[in-house]
């Protein structure tokens, strides 16, 4: 009996998860058709083929939804960039190249991330584990994705430290701290660049510059 009540158990949870990921998959192509202020719940509702009502019970509200579309996009940005490493090896200046294939590839999702609601999503998540309250499922998606993806550009750094025989030095760790704060920064570049109609070859040259100047840096830190 128990046994069967635990494969209901699970059953019920893999229903769970496919409909809260139909949920997402429809409304990240409404916030890409209309954009997030003219994407409307109830028409999310209609196309996934719920009422409003059951929308809410899997996001608890319409930021919430969009933190979980923001979470898939994060989730999405990784695996691009770690592909692409594993191809071209670990090094600073491949980050940006492999940015740029995932804007090229997924430029509405690259938005998202470069929007101001990841600000406001992540202010939320502060203001409640400092208050103690509890993150909803979306939340807690976008900040383990966002955190893994940050992990990821830091552990690029990590190597080129390593190849600079720094790594072990006390300083390190703030070396990495600051250089992840370089991330929007990267993603800047290659926004604004495409915004401009340069081509990426011509974003390319502009990042190696930044690059360049944080490889020497890395190398030739004194702690």
């Amino acid at each position: 009996m128990i046994k069967l009540s635990s494969e209901k158990e699970k059953r019920k949870t893999r229903q769970r998860r496919i409909r809260r990921d139909s949920i997402i998959n429809i409304a990240e192509q409404a916030f890409i058709e209309h954009g997030y202020d003219d994407a409307k719940m109830d028409e999310i509702a209609e196309q996934a083929g719920y009422t409003k009502a059951t929308i809410y019970n899997y996001f608890d509200s319409k930021e919430d939804l969009f933190a979980a579309v923001l979470a898939k996009a994060y989730h999405r940005l990784q695996e691009t960039i770690e592909s692409y490493l594993d191809e071209h090896g670990y090094s600073i200046r491949a980050l940006g190249d492999a940015y740029i294939g995932f804007a090229n590839k997924h430029p509405s999702q690259a938005e998202f991330i470069d929007s101001g609601r990841c600000v406001n999503i992540n202010r939320t998540i502060i203001e409640k584990e400092l208050g103690g309250q509890d993150l909803t499922e979306s939340e807690i998606e976008f900040r383990d994705n966002e955190t893994g993806f940050a992990a990821s550009m830091a552990d690029v750094i990590k190597r080129s430290m390593r190849e600079s025989g720094i790594e072990d030095e006390a300083e390190a760790f703030k070396i990495v701290k600051s250089l992840a704060a370089l991330n929007p920064a990267i993603r800047g570049v290659v926004r604004r660049g495409k915004a401009f109609g340069q081509s990426d070859e011509e974003i390319k040259e502009t990042l190696s510059v930044l690059f360049r100047i944080i490889e020497l840096g890395v190398k030739h830190y004194d702690s």
